[in-house]
């Protein structure tokens, strides 16, 4: 019973308390002391109004490369499948590991060999440089990326305590059979 009580008091108490804010009326109160207009300096803040570069700049050649851009990172987005055999598309996502060997047999950049972080950028788009840019150019040119992707193996040999990241992938066909 006092739960119903004290409900019912504060059901009133808010009720009151909302109907008071209701009963303010702005038109009969001189609010000129809280803002002025000058019309003078709202015509001429409009007049000398700057507006600074947007999204896509004010530069229509770098605008439309902008928008071509956005428009092929949407698209990007709504196909997830991946491509293991046939061409690269001239806009499709790639990605790919790599490393560099000197001709002493030196091993460089072998952390980017980690299939799981590979190196992925979106071909067509206007931003590409470095190695990205190389990789761009000669990818387009393969007629079948099948031949191409590949498993990592090294002919090194491991002493006691090296550490070893191991990658490989394996593709399989499920066989249906009738019942």
């Amino acid at each position: 019973m006092k739960k119903r009580i004290i409900s019912l008091i504060l059901v009133v108490a808010t009720l009151v308390l909302t109907l008071t804010g209701c009963a303010f009326n702005y038109a009969k109160r001189d609010l000129s002391k809280y803002a002025t207009l000058n019309s003078a300096d709202v015509k001429n803040a409009l007049l000398n109004l700057s507006i600074k570069d947007g999204t896509f700049g004010t530069d229509p050649v770098k605008r439309e490369e902008q928008v071509k851009d956005a428009v092929l990172k949407a698209l990007l987005s709504a196909d997830t499948t991946k491509k293991l055999i046939g061409s690269v598309g001239t806009n499709d996502q790639f990605a790919y590991c790599y490393f560099a060997v000197d001709a002493d047999g030196n091993v460089f950049y072998s952390g980017n060999m980690d299939a799981s972080k590979p190196t992925v950028f979106q071909l067509g788009l206007t931003g590409i440089t470095g190695l990205n840019e190389k990789v761009a150019e000669k990818i387009v040119t393969i007629s079948n990326i099948k031949d191409y992707i590949y498993s990592t193996k090294s002919a090194n040999t491991v002493a006691a305590g090296d550490v070893v990241s191991v990658t490989y992938l394996v593709e399989w066909t499920r066989m249906l059979t009738a019942q």
